[in-house]
């Protein structure tokens, strides 16, 4: 079956689920309800998703994902859960933490002061530990320094300057860091002996995986492989399920809450389980505060629509234009061109009396407008960028005019239709708008490209820890938008508060311009989402 057709396929079920009567559960979020619609016409709570199903760590993936925050977690949410458990609740175990192995380490009598500080990414940012794999032998880059606070200060015998060099410690301006080889072998320890890089990031909403063509911010669960013939996402997403068992349920130990231990087989059979669900699952804004219906005086807003809109794997896509991908891998040109109107949910209330109404139509269009200068963005000006069919196109060497819908080209989904990662400097060691305080609590990497001695200092490397390619640093996907206001803060490291935050950040980053009020109706957009 090939993708498009899976696709259509799902959008089918639920149309049909919808028609007998499916179960449509709305929830109150702070700017309005969102509500989510399940193709098998309800939410089982006996899921695998629900239940705790390791010994070792009483968690389960509702902890990460709530339904009332459209399946993602807000930093709200996270501190009433700290504050009413002590900092007991089962999402704060130790794979959430800063440090995995301090925070295992904790005892049953640890402080709330201990807890606090064991958690403080989650708690300030909702940032869950991600732990990759790395092989510093296969990378074209070396770890030179970390500077991470959140590590035992006894790692940090070495000094690097804002350039990231290494110098004598008590330089003018210099910083303690923890030597690459010595962070490496820290997090080993932790991993049977495998080195690995410690990231912090925001758990990505579990619905509206229909739309999904990359898994994970970095691409990691499905391979980086640029064609979904090869690798699909519900592959990657049955990866990434499989791994959240052992990592952050049963552990190493694959101990079940029952006291036996899970088979392989087993392990599949609880993956598939919780991996249909989440593919079952379509989740966005239905209404704002005041009761301002979302699809009602002729736009397209809320669930139900959702559910029924068209989507394929490189619809609308912003390098080749419209293209399909046969079952054997095979692209085709539907010889369409990339539409910049990739939002159509509220065209109807253009001029409408209601201010929220006509607020809401005017952040779309500038959502939809030409009013970015894209420069200096990494995967796209001057790279070589790698297509479905594996051939490769060079980026534009310079700047270009460019719209938010070019990223997010998905028609009236917001993410990328193919698996193209960028670099937007998220993760730069002092993004625009917000400098280098926003972000001095997560960990700074120091990396050096091991062909020219290149630097680059990044809080994240992204993409770069799966491909080990320098060029990749700081790459990431663009995510689905529907539901975003649900659950702050955003991007990748949780570095912006507000959405408000979210569109200062572009509007410097890529020169925009945008009045006050052109922010504010922006702001209105992505909460009508």
């Amino acid at each position: 079956m090939s993708t498009h057709k899976h696709f259509f396929s799902a959008t089918a079920v639920l149309a049909l689920a919808m028609a007998g009567g499916a179960i449509a559960q709305r929830q109150q979020s702070t700017s309005g309800d969102v509500r989510t619609l399940s193709s098998t016409r309800s939410i089982d709570r006996q899921n695998a998703f629900f239940r705790p199903i390791g010994k070792a760590m009483d968690t389960t993936c509702e902890y990460c994902h709530f339904e009332t925050e459209a399946w993602g977690l807000s930093t709200d949410h996270i501190r009433r859960l700290f504050n009413s458990s002590q900092g007991k609740h089962g999402l704060f175990t130790p794979p959430s933490a800063n440090d995995f192995r301090q925070a295992a380490a904790l005892s049953d009598k640890a402080t709330l002061t201990d807890r606090q500080n064991a958690y403080s990414l989650l708690l300030t940012k909702g940032d869950a530990l991600v732990r990759r794999n790395f092989d510093p032998n296969t990378a074209d880059f070396s770890i030179v320094a970390v500077i991470d606070p959140s590590l035992p200060a006894a790692l940090r015998t070495i000094a690097v300057d804002d350039d990231g060099n290494v110098v004598n410690a008590g330089s003018a301006g210099s910083t303690l860091a923890i030597p690459g080889s010595e962070y490496l072998n820290y997090t080993a320890q932790a991993n049977a002996g495998t080195p690995q890089i410690w990231i912090h990031r925001r758990p990505l909403p579990t619905t509206n995986f229909r739309f999904l063509t990359t898994v994970a911010w970095d691409g990691q669960d499905t391979r980086q492989d640029p064609n979904p013939a090869r690798r699909s996402a519900r592959d990657g997403v049955f990866d990434v399920t499989k791994a959240t068992i052992r990592g952050r349920q049963t552990t190493a130990s694959l101990v079940a809450a029952d006291g036996h231990t899970y088979s392989d087989g087993e392990l599949t059979t609880l993956a598939n389980e919780m991996t249909d669900f989440m593919f079952s699952l379509t989740t966005a804004q239905e209404n704002l505060p005041g009761n301002v219906a979302l699809d009602q005086k002729g736009a397209s807003g809320g669930v139900t629509n959702l559910a029924k809109q068209k989507f394929y794997f490189g619809i609308n896509d912003v390098v080749q234009g419209d293209l399909e991908v046969s079952p054997t891998g095979q692209v085709t040109a539907n010889r369409a061109p990339f539409n910049p109107n990739v939002f159509d949910l509220f065209s109807a209330w253009f001029g409408d009396r209601d201010d929220s109404r006509a607020a809401v139509e005017r952040g779309q269009a500038l959502f939809n407008a030409e009013r970015l200068t894209i420069d200096n963005v990494g995967g796209v000006n001057g790279a070589q960028i790698t297509l479905p069919d594996g051939t490769t196109v060079q980026g534009p060497p310079g700047p270009i005019r460019g719209s938010c819908s070019g990223c997010h080209n998905t028609p009236n989904v917001g993410n990328h239709s193919t698996r193209l990662g960028i670099n937007i400097g998220v993760s730069d060691k002092a993004p625009l708008r917000f400098g280098r305080e926003r972000v001095s609590d997560l960990p700074l990497f120091v990396l050096r490209r091991k062909s020219d001695g290149a630097i680059a200092q990044t809080t994240d490397p992204g993409r770069a820890v799966i491909s080990g390619r320098f060029e990749h640093i700081g790459q990431f996907k663009g995510p689905i938008l529907r539901g975003v206001s649900a659950h702050p803060p955003f991007f990748h490291n949780g570095m912006a508060a507000t959405l408000e935050e979210l569109v200062d950040f572009y509007d410097v980053r890529f020169k925009a311009d945008f009045s006050a009020q052109e922010k504010a109706s922006l702001v209105a957009f992505l909460k009508a989402l």
